[in-house]
């Protein structure tokens, strides 16, 4: 049951679902968001990211869910073959360790082979319904950097880029509770903010009861 409403949310993930406050997914927009990264000896970078564009993200195969009634948790994972990023960047920091860098420009950033492992602990208080705790661990085999002026001399800029592929993946394996942390501070308080608006009898009703699901079909 789990899968077939994961299958069929992909499909409406372009459209949103105005009755649970849920937004258009794909493509996922966000205005902004900063974060710190470092891969010692080879980069480290403080930056910000504005109008971010994530494209793909409706494009996954579901390679297991296990729901665990009594711990009231959901455990997932998810594998997608690409996903696509594109938006403008603030970034300052060194390369190699010495090479320093301040600029902004566009950027276009791809995860190849990207592997999202999830957890999902929710809570009940009262009649309202809340995330206790959420985990999401990513891995990519591979990425494809294209980060625009990064330094003034174009080689430079490639090496820089040839750089950034190098260390995020590495990034991520080895990172993972750092990450699965700064995710669950961007994510969890946005979906209990939702989930707010909603009694645990409302959100019953509105995904499935006698009288169909509330995901439509189709946009």
């Amino acid at each position: 049951m789990l899968k077939d409403l994961i299958e069929q949310f992909k499909v409406i993930m372009p459209c949103g679902v105005p009755d649970l406050g849920v937004p258009v997914l794909a493509p996922f927009e966000l205005e902004h968001t900063a974060f710190d990264f470092e891969q010692k000896g080879l980069l480290y970078l403080d930056a910000e990211i504005n109008n971010l564009l994530v494209d793909d993200l409706n494009k996954f195969d579901v390679v297991n869910v296990d729901l665990k009634l009594l711990q009231m948790q959901l455990d997932f994972s998810f594998y997608f073959e690409s996903v696509k990023t594109t938006g403008n960047y603030k970034a300052k920091g060194s390369a190699i360790g010495f090479i320093p860098f301040n600029r902004g420009g566009k950027f276009a950033f791809n995860f190849n082979g990207l592997t999202l492992d999830g957890t999902i602990k929710v809570q009940i208080d009262g009649d309202k319904l809340s995330v206790k705790d959420f985990k999401l661990k990513p891995t990519v085999k591979s990425v494809n950097s294209k980060f625009e002026g990064i330094f003034f001399l174009p080689l430079n800029t490639f090496i820089f880029n040839k750089i950034v592929e190098a260390a995020v993946p590495s990034f991520l394996r080895d990172n993972k509770e750092q990450v699965a942390s700064y995710l669950e501070d961007m994510i969890k308080p946005q979906v209990n903010e939702m989930l707010q608006d909603y009694s645990l009898e409302d959100l019953m009703d509105l995904i499935g009861n006698s009288n169909g699901s509330v995901l439509p079909e189709s946009c």
